[in-house]
């Protein structure tokens, strides 16, 4: 997998499932279609293949996870081959954090405006040393 897939910024791992940025030692690799579910269904070799895996094991099937989305994904499809599929993607996981800070730097502005023209600072001293407003 770690010939593959480079690490995103200097020795950091991109976790596929929840975005977060892990080092190589606190990273796990784990199986975007389980092991097991593939060996019973047929419809998922078939998956495999298409998506170019020679098999279960093929660098096309794994993904970057930490170790706690490792543990709650275990060997669960649905939702979760979803999130790995898409968070494979480096590229959304850029957007998605650049779109956070420009929501979170919103926030802020907004709250120091509201803060400056409500006086809320002065008023919060006042309360502190005990003067009456």
């Amino acid at each position: 997998y770690f010939k593959h897939n480079k690490p995103v910024f200097k020795n950091l791992y991109i976790c596929a499932y929840c975005g977060g940025l892990f080092s190589r030692s606190k990273i796990t690799v784990d199986h975007l279609y389980p092991v097991a579910q593939v060996n019973k269904k047929r419809y998922l070799q078939k998956k495999l293949k298409s998506m170019g895996a020679k098999d279960v094991n093929d660098y096309q099937n794994l993904v970057a996870a930490c170790y706690t989305c490792n543990a709650k994904k275990s060997s669960k499809m649905g939702s979760w081959v979803i999130r790995g599929r898409l968070g494979k993607n480096k590229k959304l996981w850029g957007v998605r954090w650049g779109v956070r800070i420009v929501i979170m730097t919103t926030i802020v502005l907004y709250l120091a405006t509201y803060i400056q023209q409500h006086n809320l600072i002065i008023r919060f001293f006042d309360i502190l040393i005990g003067k009456k407003i």
